[in-house]
């Protein structure tokens, strides 16, 4: 079950001279320039590179794995990510390492994050399949337009199309300006009605993202408080690993609701945001 630190070459950035003073071919040459570079730094900007220490932490965590030492194993990978690692495969470690060692909860949080940075790995999905089938109650499947996009591309992915077509829009507006022909005409608003589609796309996803963040139960029960305090009266109880949207905070009381069925107040420090 252990994973490798992915490895992405960053290709070089030399262009041919071009000679001349053709509007066209300059204007294309910038808009290449720029994009090359919004792709490079959504791709490789983002967690996928991590210093040498975090490096070392993740393979001797891999080590440990191999030889059966789970909990050394998922310490090791936590200092991995103390020390900068932020990806898909050590949260799907951690994972792994969280589950071996007793802990569904912290196991269904680690799965979560990595299936959110990459939602098409189809170890992430089975093991958290397989985790999830373990627990006394189900996790509710997130729903909605933002869960079935980022069931299959993350956040930054969708923002980098929404780049490609908004850059692809402006470079058919102006090739249609300079050469008044009707079928660029066309593909510009072609362009312009898909730049409208992802960009409303994602305003919708950073809003559910921002506004109703989820979070996963780390004890084996929670009570869930109609108020922030235990003065007040107990609608019930969720389980653990079980995931929750999180609303408002108040003091160390967080309002969470639970398959549409709850919603009470349960302590900051048994929940933990994915």
């Amino acid at each position: 079950m252990q994973k490798h630190l992915y490895n992405i070459p960053t290709p070089p950035f030399g262009h041919p001279s071009r000679e001349g003073n053709s509007f066209i071919p300059d204007f294309l040459d910038s808009l290449k320039k720029i994009l090359i570079f919004i792709v490079l730094f959504a791709f490789l900007s983002g967690p996928v590179f991590a210093a040498g220490d975090a490096v070392s932490k993740f393979d001797e965590g891999n080590k440990a794995y191999a030889e059966g030492r789970w909990a050394k194993a998922a310490e090791l990978y936590r200092g991995a990510v103390d020390a900068g690692m932020n990806n898909a495969v050590v949260w799907y470690n951690l994972g792994c390492a969280a589950w071996k060692t007793g802990s569904p909860g912290m196991s269904v949080l680690y799965f979560e994050r990595a299936l959110r940075m990459n939602p098409r790995d189809p170890d992430i999905k089975n093991n958290l399949r397989f985790v999830t089938a373990h627990l006394a109650e189900q996790p509710a499947p997130e729903e909605g337009f933002a869960a079935f996009i980022l069931s299959f591309m993350t956040l930054n992915e969708l923002l980098v199309v929404l780049l490609i077509i908004v850059w692809a829009f402006f470079i058919m507006l102006a090739l249609y300006l300079r050469l008044r022909k009707e079928p660029l005409a066309w593909f510009a608003g072609i362009f312009f009605l898909l730049m409208l589609v992802s960009g409303i796309s994602s305003g919708l996803i950073l809003y559910d993202r921002i506004n109703t963040p989820r979070a996963v139960v780390l004890p084996v029960r929670v009570e869930v408080y109609s108020g922030p305090g235990r003065d007040y009266t107990s609608g019930g109880s969720l389980t653990e690993g079980s995931i929750v949207k999180l609303f408002r905070t108040q003091e160390d009381w967080v309002e969470i609701g639970f398959k549409d069925r709850y919603k009470g107040w349960v302590r900051t420090e048994e929940v933990e945001k994915i």
